[in-house]
């Protein structure tokens, strides 16, 4: 059954394809109404999938579970990424004839459809449910964060209301603690819509939950005494409420932690995995590149449309580029490594701007065999921290000695690129002194050694500790 749910994804997708509406600015009214009825249709089938989803979910709880969590996941990214609002959005849009608006809506839903169909289509369903789930850890630690600051707010002004000389107007008084109890009554929600989160994911979460809910309730009489004009017997219960808040942060963090070090080997495997593929598509396009270079003619009109077909495979170089970030830094596996990336995918997209031009020349091939290069540096890099096992340091750091070395070369490649770029950047500035172009690189250089620094210095502070 999953698989014919899988075909509705993909048909949903290509259905959403034809309705880029910028693709001919010379439209007639018929055809803003024709492709105005392509997208309502399409978001009602969004609809009617999500519903089929969930309840099949539902139905294959217990037989087929692997399947379920998937279909659930796929439910709840559905909702979070707002795709079928976002699709009523493009509906209004295109009632207006706003169509360049439209057509980044439809990129957009495009994209999120995208990812959609990759979460169902996954073979390493763990892997995405352990992200899940530390996305929703990061999310519910950054909210408390923000909620413990606001409690610990509330009580100080409590205490500050509790020693206001007072006032023999009831309905001044009554009119003083109204915006401290709406304050504190929507901290109390956050707080509890926080702790359902966490209920959902069990074990540990769910201890944390519990907590919250304790907070919640301290909240609610503060609440209570703020209504009736008693904030001196509101604060002390702020403040139990901010301290069980922070004891639940504290155990969620630990659940983050402990979570990173699961997923270690797992986020390894597939940052290989993906630098590896987009090796393998680089030397693809280079190839072909070269190819076509060495006929030469770029005004022959064959050569450029060959060019222009190369776009797109870089661009997906670009696209798992972006991804292999996201996964990064939502892991926190790496310092050293999305910097390096950031700097393959501003080669790749440059590359995938000139393909897209119809230009196949020297300079490009050159560029390409640079992002090769970069790419084969990673992967000689990250496949050898793969293929050892983890070694502990025997310094004054809090490190893998495996990692730390993969890390170290990481940033050696870094300052090897800030090296050449600057020699490069020297030499057109001895021919070129205080012209704009040359000045602009300057700060460009200058600014990959600024991140090259960061970098150094986040590695230090995570090793050895601010």
């Amino acid at each position: 059954m999953l698989k014919q749910f899988i075909a509705a994804i993909v048909l949903t997708t290509l259905l959403a394809a034809p309705m880029r509406a910028a693709d001919n600015p010379k439209q007639k009214v018929s055809d803003n109404d024709q492709i105005q009825f392509q997208q309502k249709t399409v978001e009602a089938q969004m609809q009617e999938l999500k519903d089929r989803m969930y309840h099949l979910a539902e139905l294959t709880r217990d037989t087929e579970p692997d399947d379920s969590s998937r279909l659930l996941m796929a439910v709840r990214k559905a909702s979070e990424d707002l795709i079928i609002e976002q699709m009523k959005d493009c509906i209004d849009q295109l009632s207006k004839a706003d169509l360049s608006k439209a057509t980044d809506e439809q990129e957009k839903i495009l994209v999120k459809l995208n990812e959609l169909k990759k979460l169902l289509t996954t073979t390493d369903l763990d892997l995405q449910m352990q992200l899940d789930k530390l996305k929703k850890l990061n999310d519910a630690i950054a909210k408390l964060d923000k909620g413990i600051k606001e409690e610990h707010r509330l009580e100080k002004n409590s205490g500050e209301l509790a020693k206001a000389p007072p006032t023999t107007n009831p309905a001044a008084a009554a009119s003083a603690m109204n915006a401290p109890r709406t304050d504190q009554a929507q901290n109390r929600k956050a707080t509890e819509a926080v702790a359902q989160t966490m209920k959902d994911l069990g074990n540990e979460p769910a201890k944390a939950a519990d907590k919250l809910g304790n907070a919640a309730q301290s909240m609610s009489l503060a609440e209570g005494h703020l209504g009736k004009g008693n904030p001196s017997q509101a604060s002390p219960l702020q403040a139990q409420a901010a301290a069980k808040m922070e004891e639940a942060k504290a155990d969620l963090e630990k659940e983050r932690q402990k979570l990173l070090d699961e997923l270690e080997h797992q986020v390894r495997q597939q940052v290989v995995a993906n630098i590896q593929e987009m090796l393998d598509r680089q030397k693809s396009i280079r190839g072909a590149t070269e190819a076509i270079a060495r006929r030469g003619d770029s005004a022959d009109r064959e050569m450029q449309v060959r060019v222009k077909q190369l776009a797109p495979a870089e661009t997906a170089i670009v696209r798992i580029c972006g991804e292999t970030l996201e996964l990064i830094n939502q892991t926190q596996f790496s310092v050293a490594l999305p910097p390096a990336l950031e700097e393959i995918k501003a080669n790749c997209t440059s590359i995938s701007d000139r393909l897209a031009s119809g230009s196949a020349d020297g300079p490009l091939v050159d560029d390409e065999k640079q992002a090769e290069a970069d790419l084969q540096n990673l992967l000689d890099t990250f496949k050898q921290l793969a293929s050892v096992p983890d070694g502990e340091c025997k310094c004054n750091c809090k490190g893998d000695k495996n990692k730390l070395l993969a890390e170290l070369k990481t940033l050696k490649l870094l300052q090897t690129q800030v090296e050449k770029h600057t020699e490069k950047v020297d030499a057109q500035r001895a021919v070129a002194d205080g012209t704009p172009g040359v000045e602009h690189k300057i700060v460009g250089v200058h600014d990959e050694q600024e991140t090259v620094h960061q970098a150094v210095q986040k590695l230090h502070d995570e090793l050895v500790g601010e």
